[in-house]
């Protein structure tokens, strides 16, 4: 039975190599070159919209102009819970903050933070 069903599956292999050189010669219009475009081709942008292009699927907007608030200028919201560009300074989760010699800065210029780092190192020795 095996026998039989491989020559069978053979047979039609054979028959469906015949098809496919008969699409793929030129003088057939239906053939797959006489098919292709010899011209320029063009891709019209998509513009998304309004709604699209505003909310980005998120919680917090694009381009809110509430400064100084929890929705702040800048929020890009990209896929996470808190925004790569929030532009709140001194928030608990902005990524840029300004807020100084506070835990969550990301660039500490209160006086006083070196010598925070200098006794971490004296307790660690």
């Amino acid at each position: 039975m095996r026998k039989l069903l491989s020559v069978f599956f053979a047979f039609a292999i054979l028959l469906s190599v015949a098809f496919i050189s008969n699409a793929i010669s030129e003088n057939n219009p239906f053939s797959a070159q006489a098919q292709t475009r010899t011209g320029k081709v063009t891709v019209k942008k998509k513009k998304n919209g309004i709604a699209s292009r505003t909310y980005r699927g998120g919680k917090y907007v694009y381009h809110k102009a509430k400064r100084g608030t929890i929705y702040a200028s800048k929020k890009t919201y990209q896929g996470g819970k808190y925004a790569a560009k929030k532009t709140v300074q001194g928030t608990k989760y902005a990524a840029r903050k300004t807020v100084k010699g506070t835990k969550y800065t990301a660039h500490k210029t209160k006086r006083g933070t070196k010598a925070f780092v200098s006794r971490t190192k004296k307790i660690v020795q």
